[in-house]
């Protein structure tokens, strides 16, 4: 019996798949298997395969290019476990935690949905949640809300998945290779067809779409991923499935919850992936000068148009719809302060920052300087600008050893990669270490003066001092 089915629905990318097979296959057991879904590559991806000789892998190519969604579907129908892990190509498993998986699957039949805890591609959380069973339906769909809008690292009970239902919605999407739904939209289905599962343990790893120096393998002809044309479009394939595929006492909430998130992203989500440097070199888009109040009152009229044709006239959703508008509105305030402190932190930071680069010039390192000073296990506290850059001028040292990053992010601690720990300020007097290297720039009086540790607090600018 397989039971959990790997897909890796993939176009090309051999080197990004040979990366991915690999950090599944190191799991030895044979109740799971490993589906290659070839969207007509160019690139032979049966070489890749071949490479592993491991039975467990199979490779299946389309007929004809479909599309990420597309390919989704078909890799859906080519599997065979009970549950189905689906991976970005790009994206990794963390393979010590299949077995947490595999007893979440046997155990608990109910479970239709699973999910955990992310690592980034530089090691760090991206993602927390505590371990969890979400009932069905409100229960379900509340926390559907919370989870992360991302093909990889969901976990989806075959048997329940019904392929020929979103297809339907896939083939009504103008350009169906742009569509980019089809993992929401199952679990959305899914919260009202059993329970979902977190796992507190990380379980797959993100890699940023910003740091990918290649470009995308998704077709532009017809327009972009990006493209507010698109966004709309989508927010109207939601509100239908909604309307059509949904039980009586939850679609209001569900109509409300979806107005939400595609407002939002028609307006402050448009400006912060226009402002994505990377992000727009990666799909080879040309950034546009986004106004908020102009793309609100476009997204508006065309909610409207959407409303009226789907027959909508629920008085709960129209209610709640105005407070929505007003809390977009508002979030003006809000990111004003945030991007004020986030060009507060880089202005204090850069001088920094570029000590540590020339440090780097002059074949000297971090790591050296903290060995210098006689400090070898090394905590670091704050995990923004600063505190991400020393992690990763320190994760792969052989002079100091990081035993744990600590955040106020953080609200548990738990276990990462190589025996690193990530913890809340609280637990950071259970430690032994021999430095706390304090990087948040803007709060270290404050934090020097309030965090309990034994070991000497010391800045990232005391640090570098000669």
């Amino acid at each position: 019996m397989v039971e959990i089915s790997f897909l890796i629905p993939t176009y090309n990318q051999s080197l990004d798949l040979a990366k991915c097979i690999s950090a599944i296959v190191a799991y030895k057991g044979s109740d799971i298997e490993i589906v290659v879904n070839d969207d007509c590559s160019e690139e032979d991806l049966n070489l890749v395969v071949d490479s592993f000789q491991d039975k467990r892998i199979r490779c299946c190519r389309n007929d004809k290019n479909l599309g990420l969604d597309g390919n989704i579907l078909s890799g859906i129908k080519n599997c065979y476990g009970k549950y189905i892990f689906l991976l970005r190509t790009r994206d990794f498993v963390i393979s010590d935690a299949i077995p947490s998986i595999i007893s979440i699957t046997k155990n608990h039949p109910d479970v239709v949905y699973i999910t955990g805890t992310c690592l980034d591609d530089d090691g760090l959380l991206r993602t927390c949640y505590d371990n969890e069973i979400c009932v069905k339906g409100e229960s379900a769909l509340h926390v559907h809300d919370l989870l992360h809008s991302h093909p990889s690292g969901s976990v989806f009970k075959r048997s329940e998945i019904d392929v020929e239902k979103y297809q339907r919605y896939l083939e009504r999407f103008p350009e169906p290779r742009l569509w980019f739904m089809v993992d929401q939209l199952i679990r959305l289905d899914l919260a009202q067809k059993g329970d979902f599962c977190l796992i507190r343990e990380p379980i797959w790893v993100y890699t940023y779409t910003s740091r990918n120096k290649k470009r995308s393998v998704h077709p532009t002809k017809n327009g972009h991923l990006y493209t507010q044309k698109n966004t709309f479009l989508r927010f109207q394939s939601e509100m239908e499935f909604v309307i059509h595929e949904f039980a009586g006492e939850w679609i209001s909430k569900r109509l409300i919850k979806t107005f939400q998130f595609w407002l939002n992203q028609a307006t402050w989500g448009y400006l912060d992936t226009m402002s994505d440097r990377g992000l727009m070199d990666h799909y080879g888009i040309e950034p546009e000068i986004v106004d908020i109040e102009s793309e609100r009152i476009k997204f508006l009229e065309y909610t409207k148009q959407v409303e009226n044709n789907l027959g909508i006239v629920d008085d709960t959703y129209l209610r709640l719809k105005e407070k929505v508008i007003q809390e977009n509105i508002e979030y003006a305030i809000q990111k004003k302060k945030m991007d004020d402190n986030r060009l507060k932190v880089q202005e204090i930071s850069q001088p920094i920052v570029k000590q540590i680069e020339k440090m780097k010039i002059s074949g000297d390192s971090l790591a050296s300087c903290i060995e210098r000073k006689g400090f070898r296990r090394v905590g670091i506290y704050g995990m923004g600008y600063l505190g991400r850059m020393v992690w990763n001028e320190l994760r792969c040292s052989k002079k100091v050893q990081i035993v744990f990053v600590c955040d106020k992010q953080y609200k548990n601690e738990r276990s990462m990669t190589n025996g690193i720990y990530a913890i809340p300020p609280d637990k950071i007097h259970f430690y032994d270490i021999d430095v706390l290297l304090v990087t948040p720039v803007q709060y270290i009086r404050e934090i020097q003066r309030e965090v309990c540790c034994v070991a000497p607090k010391i800045t990232i600018m005391d640090l570098l001092e000669k």
